[in-house]
């Protein structure tokens, strides 16, 4: 059992009808309304695809995770810490330590499950192994080199967002299942 606990951050108001508001009375409502219930979570930040360019999973710009059908898969905080749909701590992503630009994917129970290389792009395991590389084009390529699929949307400025999803989230992904 970890000790570390996972609080989910709102910075934004969830409903529709909280959202307009808080946009005021110069917007047009309806406009305003149907982009917000569209999206659910927010703006899209970006969506993950697979090899055959099918919708996988969608990060929400308040770091919503979903599934291709909007359920919930779970939450990354802009500090890199992970939570599950029902708000349990999952792990967390570090960014880049200054000298060596390495960040590290930690489990529930503070165990090294990663290495990012923010540097070169690539997600290593704890044994050394190449778990992923993502190209400038949001491509990830998996162990080998071949291809599992893509990051719609990616830059990388988002690669610790990334980095939590393929190592923490959805490991299956980058295994092409």
């Amino acid at each position: 059992q970890s000790r570390k606990s996972f609080a989910r951050a709102v910075l934004h108001p969830r409903s529709p009808c909280e959202r307009a508001a808080r946009a005021g009375m110069g917007v047009d409502a309806k406009a305003a309304l149907s982009g917000f219930v569209s999206s659910g979570s927010g703006s899209v930040t970006f969506r993950v695809l697979d090899t055959l360019g099918r919708v996988r999973a969608v990060l929400a710009a308040d770091g919503t995770v979903s599934t291709a059908a909007g359920v919930v898969l779970a939450y990354i905080e802009r500090d890199g810490t992970v939570g599950s749909a029902s708000l349990e701590y999952l792990g967390e992503v570090t960014p880049a330590a200054a000298p060596n630009g390495t960040g590290y994917v930690t489990d529930a129970e503070d165990k090294l499950v990663a290495e990012v290389d923010y540097g070169r792009a690539i997600i290593k395991s704890a044994q050394g192994s190449t778990i992923a590389e993502l190209r400038k084009d949001g491509e990830v390529r998996g162990h080998f080199g071949i291809s599992c699929g893509a990051l719609d949307g990616f830059d990388f400025q988002m690669l610790q967002q990334a980095a939590a999803f393929i190592a923490i989230i959805d490991p299956s992904f980058v295994q092409g299942k």
